[in-house]
């Protein structure tokens, strides 16, 4: 690993920490909506930004092994800012993309996003996988952080669109609430992105 003062866990934490703070103020002081958890606000684009941050820091440590790495990272923070739906008519993941009366070209980059996506996760069960449990079980830190994200990623997806989830069951739930739940969201995936940009520090040490 390279000997450099970004691949120090406590200067990435701080850093991280810091940016995701300067997000969070500026938008408090000149966001346009108020509140700093909202949609398309300043801690969704701390997150964003910080899973970039994430990629550019593998690539700096690791190169372009294990590429899938970076590459499931700069998915999450495409994500975060919307832009599997913001360039075609349904997003990349929706069927009716595929089946609709959609432009041919729309199709083709769902389609390329779709496969490499596919073959990124593979990649990550077949060789990131069996690392991961080997380092939950020998107590790495790297490993026991990244299940902690894990499940705030889980979390933050059972929180997101609350109210549509229940609707179909017959529970309906107060604006109140649904705000707060959009908001926790907002946090735990900003959490999220934090402890990811950690992981890759705390992987790269232990090779």
């Amino acid at each position: 690993m390279p000997q450099t003062p970004f691949a120090r866990p406590a200067f990435v934490m701080a850093s991280t920490l810091s940016l995701a703070l300067i997000f969070a103020l500026l938008d408090e002081l000149y966001g346009a909506t108020p509140g700093i958890l909202h949609e398309g606000g300043g801690v969704e684009l701390a997150s964003a930004t910080l899973y970039f941050v994430g990629v550019a820091l593998r690539l700096h440590l690791r190169g372009l092994a294990d590429w899938q790495v970076p590459v499931a990272m700069l998915f999450m923070g495409l994500r975060e800012l919307d832009f599997d739906k913001a360039f075609t008519s349904e997003g990349v993941f929706q069927l009716r993309l595929y089946s609709g009366d959609n432009p041919i070209w729309e199709k083709a980059i769902g389609l390329v996003v779709v496969i490499v996506l596919l073959v990124a996760l593979y990649r990550l069960a077949r060789y990131q996988l069996p690392a991961w449990v080997r380092g939950v079980l020998s107590l790495r830190l790297w490993a026991w952080t990244f299940g902690i994200a894990g499940f705030l990623g889980v979390v933050s997806k059972t929180f997101d669109g609350l109210a549509r989830k229940l609707e179909p069951l017959g529970i309906e739930i107060s604006e109140a609430l649904s705000r707060g739940t959009s908001r926790t969201e907002e946090a735990l995936e900003l959490w999220l992105a934090i402890l990811i940009v950690q992981v890759v520090v705390l992987a790269a040490r232990r090779d």
